[in-house]
């Protein structure tokens, strides 16, 4: 196996499954005697994100010369949340409780996909160039993959709650703005301009995806599954 590949695999992999469980043990067994989700859909739409995903790096790289630009930043932020929106957006999963977390899932599937992808890309970039993985290179890898699992399971998780409550038009819009901005702020990291630019770009992405995961799933999940199962008209905790 090409050993870029692998470390790339490990380092999108690895980050996601422990982001998933933390984020997802305390809503089924054994913390709760019924779940709230059932696990064939969850790791089928993560499955399904890990192909989107894929497919959505090769499309990215035909752009690596214009990462760095305002245009392309924000079309494939809305190219992203798009893709969650068409995929979520089927009456299975219209009024449903569980779809929050089928959305969340999806986005980390395309998450890990993505970051696995930019792993790999640059690791193999330096080695091409004969410069060789860095301890500093190697941490904007790990960095950069944590980020994006981060923001894509948040906004996935957004996308899965306007479907679940019927309004996908207004949820969309609210997931689409932090993932406009996370792919704003990173555009000084990818254009290399100086270190300290790089840094701030970093810090600042950072910032945009654990702020928005922390308040969409560890703060407001457990208020939003109450809301949507009481508009089922379900009563009570599970």
């Amino acid at each position: 196996m090409d050993l870029s590949l692998g470390l790339a695999g490990v380092v999108a992999i690895a980050p996601v499954m422990l982001v998933m469980y933390f984020s997802l043990r305390g809503y089924t067994y054994p913390a709760v005697e019924e779940p709230y989700f059932s696990d064939p859909p969850l790791f089928g739409l993560f499955a399904v994100g890990l192909v989107q995903g894929t497919v959505l790096f090769v499309v990215y790289t035909y752009f690596v010369t214009s990462w760095a630009t305002l245009v392309t930043a924000i079309v494939f932020a809305v190219l992203l949340e798009v893709v969650k929106l068409i995929t979520m957006n089927l009456k299975r999963f219209h009024g449903k409780s569980d779809t929050v977390f089928y959305g969340m899932s999806l986005g980390f599937g395309i998450a890990a996909a993505f970051a696995g992808g930019m792993a790999y890309y640059i690791t193999e970039g330096s080695a091409m160039l004969g410069d060789g993985m860095d301890v500093p290179s190697w941490v904007f890898v790990f960095v950069y993959s944590v980020m994006a699992i981060l923001l894509n399971g948040a906004t996935g998780a957004t996308i899965g709650e306007g479907i679940a409550r019927k309004r996908p038009w207004e949820f969309f819009l609210q997931a689409l703005i932090p993932a406009m901005l996370f792919q704003v702020v990173l555009i000084p990291a990818w254009s290399a301009s100086s270190e300290a630019a790089f840094a701030l770009s970093v810090v600042a992405a950072a910032a945009v995806a654990v702020v928005y995961f922390y308040i969409i799933v560890a703060k407001n999940l457990p208020r939003v599954v109450r809301d949507i199962l009481r508009q089922q008209g379900i009563k009570g905790n599970r």
